[in-house]
C-alpha cells in the first residue's frame, strides 16, 4: 500500500492491521476483511492473538486493540489496560524463559499490581490466569475455583464482580449456575434483575427511570419470596416514584410559571405596572454564550408585577452582592444573564445558567491548587476532603453573598465511559462540575454521552481518554495572572475510584481522570446564589 502522506510505498504483514511508513513515519491502516476476528470476552480474544500473531504479541496493548469488539464490556478492557499500564504483564513477559517455581511468584506478583489498584483478588487472579493459559503456562488452579461449583457464594460473588466490570454476559451466568443450585435462592433471581437491568450494584436499581421495570420484571416475584430482599426493593421502588413525582411536580410549577409574553413584552408590562422609582432587573436579549438558552421571565420578575415592594426588597438584596465588574467603581447592580461576569467576595463570577428565580455561578478562574482529596486512595465526591474544604473554609469567606446561597441536591454519576461508581448523591452549597454539567453548560459536541473518544490532538481514537471539540476554547481557564492551568478538577469519577475527571489546559477533557491526590490540580468552585 502506498502511504497517503509522502507516497513510499508500505507493505503490510498478513494478519496485521496497520504498519508505520518507514519514510514519514505515517500509520497506515489496513482495510479489515470481512472475516476479521472481533471478541467480546478477553480470555477468548488473548488466546487469538497467541494463535495466531506468536507469543510476543501478547505483550503488546495494539493486538488487542485491534481484535477487541465494541461489547467488550468496558470494565474488561479497563482491567487489561491496567494490567499493561501496571507492570503486570510486564512481570510475566520477563519470566517467560523462567523455571516453574519463578513462574508462579510472577503470577502472584502480577495480581498483587491489580490488587494494589484496588480491583478484587477474583478479577485480578482471572485476567492473569487467561494471560497465562494463552502463554502456555501450566499453573495450578486455586483451592477456590476447585471448589466453586459447590459454592453458591463464590458464584455469586463472581457475578457481582463481573456486573461490576459490565460484564452482562458473565455474570449472568454466575447468578443462572447459582440459581441452578438452589432454585428456590432469591439473591440470584435480584442479581439476574440487576443484570437485566444493568446495575453494577444491587443499590443502583434505585436510579432506574420506571419502578415496573423492577415490579413487572419476571424474577421480581422470586426474588422477593426473601422478606430482607423484598424490604431492599421495595425501597427503591419508593425512591423512584419519589423522584418522578418531584420532576412531575417541578413540570407543572414551570408550566404555571410560564408567560405566553414575549420578553420584550414582558418589560413592557414590567415598566407599565411598577412606579418609576423601582428599579427591576432587566432581560438580556443577547445572552452572548455558547449554549443560548430559551429566555424565561424569572419568578421574581412576574411576582413583580403583583408586588413592588417584593420587586424592591429583591433589588436591595441584589445590590449588596453583586457589582459588575466592567462598572465597579460605580457599583452599578446588575442582574445575572447567561455568559456575564458578576463579581462578589472579591471573586469573578461566570453566570452558567438562569432559572427558577436562582442563577448558576462558576469561578471565571481558577481560584487555587488543591488535591482532589489528599489521601490517594479510592474516593468519590461525597467522602473527599475537596468537598469539605469547599463547602466549609471556602464557603465562609464568601461573605454576604452566604445568605443567598441555595442548598443544592446533586446526583453524582457513574463514569459514563469506565463505569466508575459516583457515589451517592450530595447537599451542597458549593461544589464541582460534573461531567454532564460540564457539557451541558459549557457545550455539547455529543462526543461524552456517544463515548467518541479522541486523542489529544482531537483525532477519533478508540484508546483515547479525551473529549475533545469544538468546545475545548470555552473550557480553558486562567489560574490567577499566570494563563491556564494544566487541568482544573470535575467531581465526577475518573476510571479508577482513585482518579478523578479534570479539565486539561487546552479544554480537553480528561474522562479518565488522574490521582485524586495529585497537588497541581485546579479550583472552579461553582454554586447556585438564590435572585
Amino acid at each position: 500500500m502506498k502511504c497517503g502522506k509522502c507516497g513510499e510505498e508500505v507493505s503490510i504483514q498478513p494478519g496485521r492491521s496497520a504498519n508505520f511508513c518507514s519514510n514519514c513515519g505515517n500509520k497506515i491502516e489496513a482495510e479489515k476483511s470481512g472475516d476479521w476476528k472481533y471478541f467480546d470476552n478477553t480470555k477468548d480474544l488473548l488466546a487469538h492473538i497467541a494463535a495466531e500473531y506468536g507469543l510476543d504479541a501478547l505483550f503488546s496493548k495494539k493486538y488487542l486493540s485491534d481484535h477487541a469488539s465494541p461489547t467488550l464490556p468496558q470494565g474488561k478492557k479497563r482491567l487489561v489496560s491496567e494490567a499493561f499500564s501496571s507492570g503486570a504483564v510486564k512481570i510475566l513477559q520477563d519470566n517467560m524463559d523462567t523455571d516453574q517455581q519463578h513462574k508462579e511468584i510472577a503470577v502472584k506478583q502480577a495480581v498483587k499490581k491489580l490488587t494494589d489498584l484496588e480491583f478484587s483478588q477474583e478479577a485480578a487472579e482471572r485476567i492473569i490466569r487467561e494471560f497465562t493459559n494463552a502463554i502456555g503456562w501450566v499453573m495450578q488452579e486455586p483451592q477456590d475455583e476447585i471448589l466453586l461449583l459447590d459454592n453458591i457464594n463464590k458464584l455469586m460473588m463472581l457475578g457481582w464482580q463481573s456486573a461490576d466490570l459490565g460484564d452482562w454476559k458473565e455474570a449472568g451466568d454466575y447468578f443462572t449456575k447459582a440459581r441452578e443450585k438452589d432454585p428456590s435462592y432469591s439473591p440470584a433471581f435480584l442479581g439476574l434483575i440487576c443484570v437485566d437491568l444493568k446495575c453494577p450494584q444491587e443499590d443502583k436499581l434505585a436510579n432506574v427511570k420506571d419502578p415496573g421495570s423492577i415490579t413487572n420484571h419476571k424474577y421480581y416475584k422470586y426474588a422477593v419470596a426473601d422478606p430482607a430482599i423484598k424490604t431492599q426493593l421495595d425501597g427503591y421502588v419508593q425512591i423512584i416514584q419519589d423522584r418522578i413525582d418531584a420532576e412531575q411536580k417541578e413540570a407543572v410549577a414551570e408550566l404555571d410559571n410560564n408567560n405566553p409574553m414575549s420578553p420584550l413584552q414582558l418589560n413592557l408590562a414590567l415598566t407599565s405596572a411598577i412606579p418609576q422609582s423601582v428599579s427591576l432587573p432587566q432581560l438580556d436579549l443577547a445572552r452572548p454564550f455558547i449554549s443560548p438558552q430559551p429566555l424565561s421571565p424569572t419568578n421574581e420578575q412576574f411576582a413583580a408585577l403583583q408586588n413592588p415592594q417584593r420587586a424592591v426588597k429583591s433589588q436591595q438584596t441584589q445590590n449588596d452582592i453583586f457589582t459588575d465588574t466592567s462598572m465597579e467603581s460605580n457599583n452599578v447592580s446588575v442582574y445575572p444573564s447567561v455568559g456575564s461576569i458578576i463579581k462578589f467576595a472579591d471573586i469573578d463570577w461566570r453566570v452558567l445558567s438562569v432559572e427558577n428565580n436562582k442563577a448558576l455561578f462558576i469561578s471565571e478562574k481558577i481560584l487555587e491548587k488543591r488535591p482532589y482529596n489528599v489521601e490517594d486512595k479510592g474516593i468519590t465526591w461525597e467522602n473527599c476532603t475537596l468537598r469539605k474544604y469547599l463547602n466549609n473554609e471556602f464557603y465562609n469567606k464568601l461573605g454576604a453573598a452566604k445568605s443567598a446561597i441555595a442548598e443544592t441536591r446533586n446526583s453524582n454519576p457513574s463514569n459514563p465511559w469506565y463505569g466508575t461508581a459516583g457515589g451517592n448523591a450530595t447537599t451542597d452549597r458549593v461544589f464541582l462540575l460534573s461531567l454532564d454539567e460540564l457539557v451541558k453548560y459549557f457545550g455539547d459536541s455529543g462526543d461524552l454521552a456517544n463515548k467518541r473518544r479522541k486523542d489529544n490532538k482531537g483525532n477519533n481514537d478508540s484508546d483515547g481518554i479525551f473529549v475533545c471539540d469544538q468546545y475545548n476554547s470555552a473550557r480553558i481557564a486562567n489560574y490567577r495572572n499566570e494563563g491556564a492551568l494544566w487541568r482544573w478538577w470535575l467531581r465526577s469519577p475518573g476510571y479508577l475510584g482513585s482518579c478523578a475527571a479534570y479539565v486539561y489546559d487546552d479544554g480537553d477533557v480528561v474522562v479518565g481522570g488522574t490521582a485524586v491526590n495529585s497537588d497541581s490540580g485546579g479550583v472552579r468552585p461553582a454554586l447556585w446564589l438564590n435572585l
